[in-house]
């Protein structure tokens, strides 16, 4: 996807999600709505310090539970506006959804079809599962219109979402490759433009305290 409008506003920074119980089982979790555990909460908290550093403007994020719980914890200690975006959601894992990749792999029904959706050089979907370019567009698209605003935003959002957007705008890599980055529970990424030399840069990826 070809970006030729970018300004100093493009900077942002994404947290992850606190832990789920169906984080923790490792299960895929997109559509569903679920809170954010004890754990989940406590790793929050754990980056509230670091995020008062950054000097947000505001808070966008994904309307799930999960994120918004996420968020409402952020927002207590900073004390700046929250917002939601739908285009923040998780990509929607389909028919995979809420099961494990040990479950799926035991299963002769979902075996192949679920080996040839995780192979990240020729990914196939089932007709349920959103495309990670479709992914990759409504999450920069959304970026794009949020850098219009003044300030730095805080967006709260989903680990594959992360992942997708930091390979295809930041590594100039294919969506699919979005697998062999990690985005732990709680963890920040920080993203920026450089207008000195016209280009994206990474700040941080998977920031943990």
């Amino acid at each position: 996807m070809k970006i030729n409008y970018l300004n100093n506003n493009f900077n942002f920074s994404f947290i992850r999600h606190g832990q789920t119980s169906w984080n923790k089982e490792e299960r895929l979790n997109s559509t569903t709505d679920i809170s954010i555990t004890e754990d989940g909460r406590n790793q929050i908290l754990a980056s509230i310090e670091y995020l008062k550093k950054l000097n947000f403007s505001r808070i966008i994020s994904s309307p799930m539970i999960r994120t918004l719980e996420t968020a409402e914890i952020i927002k207590s200690y900073l004390n700046i506006p929250l917002y939601t975006d739908k285009r923040l959601v998780e990509v929607n894992f389909g028919e995979f959804e809420g099961k494990t990749a040990e479950e799926l792999l035991a299963d002769k029904s979902f075996r192949n079809i679920y080996l040839e959706w995780i192979d990240d050089t020729n990914p196939k979907f089932p007709p349920q599962c959103e495309t990670y370019e479709n992914s990759a567009n409504r999450i920069i698209h959304a970026l794009l219109d949020l850098s219009s605003l003044n300030g730095r935003t805080l967006i709260v959002t989903h680990g594959a979402i992360i992942r997708i957007l930091i390979s295809v705008l930041f590594l100039k890599v294919p969506a699919s490759y979005f697998r062999r980055l990690v985005i732990d529970n709680g963890s920040i990424s920080s993203v920026g433009f450089l207008p000195n030399i016209s280009d994206l840069y990474i700040e941080c990826i998977n920031h943990l305290e």
